[in-house]
């Protein structure tokens, strides 16, 4: 690792790893063992501090036990002490943390379930491309690639209304 210090990727991301939100220059977030809507612990970002930020906890939690559950929640490992080593040898680049964050909110997000598939064709029937609905609600198109599988993209692929075979029957309707 270099040496450099340790910070979030932004603000938005750790915040919402972290299950808070954002309040001037710090997150607002739940302190450990606290509920959801608990907003007792501050973590500023500070590049002159060993771990990059800085936590205050308005209930009193231990500062370590604060650090840590920081350290957990963007998936850094737990702080060991440095017994008869030099002090703050252990720096995180920024890569390291986006990497932990990432994999945290992965870990963390619900599965998507497909719940629908929309397909459009053109007038003959062909499937163009399907749009298809996931839940928790969220939405990703993909084209046929001829081998019964799918590009997930739709670079190239002429767009068509939704159900455009039935639109066609009516003409006069559509004009």
């Amino acid at each position: 690792m270099t040496d450099h210090i340790a910070r979030f990727p932004n603000l938005q991301t750790a915040a919402r790893v972290l299950g808070g939100e954002i309040s001037g220059d710090q997150i607002r977030c739940p302190g450990p063992g606290h509920s959801a809507a608990d907003r007792s612990l501050s973590v500023k970002l500070d590049l002159g501090a060993p771990e990059g930020f800085l936590t205050h906890s308005f209930s009193g939690d231990d500062p370590i036990a604060c650090r840590d559950h920081v350290r957990s929640k963007i998936g850094l490992p737990a702080f060991k002490p440095n017994v008869g080593k030099e002090r703050f040898t252990e720096r995180f680049t920024e890569a390291d943390i986006e990497r932990a964050v990432m994999m945290a909110a992965a870990a963390r997000a619900p599965k998507a379930k497909i719940i629908d598939a929309y397909h459009y064709t053109d007038k003959q029937g062909v499937v163009l491309y399907e749009v298809l609905r996931y839940e928790p609600k969220g939405f990703r198109q993909r084209r046929p690639d001829g081998k019964g599988g799918h590009i997930w993209n739709l670079d190239g692929v002429r767009r068509v209304p939704y159900r455009w075979p039935e639109l066609a029957k009516y003409p006069s309707t559509t004009t």
